[in-house]
């Protein structure tokens, strides 16, 4: 089948007008099999019909477009993206949501507050004798804002055959206005 140099596409129920040479971008691609002839299309009302949802399809055509692509922050939103990333075939943007997936973020935040705790009742989750009373403490009012703050994002690459996971994790530490980073590399060395 011959096509022109702009097609229409209909994924699911959304329409969408694509230049030829983005759907053959990347060789190995589903889309690029579709429209090399290699693959049979489907037309629906004048227009080649792909049997996906199309919501993540704007993600796919940026990806085809331009390489590159802001990924969604949703963890579930990532999970689908990364199952069309595969349906299509462009292993490129599939290697790069598994990665962001592999990321996590953690923020915690360390407050010193009045709790209203009294020394027959803990409210703080300070009590350390299992019976909700907490030590006998003197009151101070402290303010409400965060004394020290961390992120910390850690990502894990797959290990290798005889050696554990590569972990790079990064912290920064924000106490009483001053930031400080930190990054760490660390191959983790199976016990063999």
């Amino acid at each position: 089948m011959d096509f022109p140099p702009v097609v229409d596409l209909l994924v699911g129920k959304d329409p969408f007008t694509v230049a030829l040479s983005t759907l053959r971008k990347f060789p190995d691609s589903m889309l690029a099999a579709m429209f090399s002839g290699r693959m049979g299309v489907f037309q629906k009302d004048g227009a080649c019909f792909i049997d996906r949802p199309g919501n993540h399809f704007p993600v796919i055509l940026e990806y085809l477009r331009d390489g590159s692509v802001d990924l969604p922050a949703d963890p579930s939103q990532l999970r689908k993206l990364l199952k069309e990333a595969q349906y299509y075939g462009l292993i490129g943007l599939e290697e790069r949501v598994q990665a962001t997936l592999d990321r996590v973020k953690v923020r915690v935040d360390i407050y010193k507050a009045d709790f209203g705790c009294t020394d027959a009742q803990c409210n703080c989750g300070g009590a350390q004798n299992g019976q909700g009373q907490h030590p006998p403490i003197r009151r101070v009012v402290m303010p409400c804002d965060p004394v020290i703050s961390l992120d910390v994002e850690m990502q894990v690459v797959r290990s290798t055959p005889g050696r554990g996971p590569k972990v790079r994790s990064e912290t920064k530490t924000q106490a009483q206005g001053e930031t400080q980073g930190i990054v760490r590399e660390e191959e983790k060395r199976s016990s063999r």
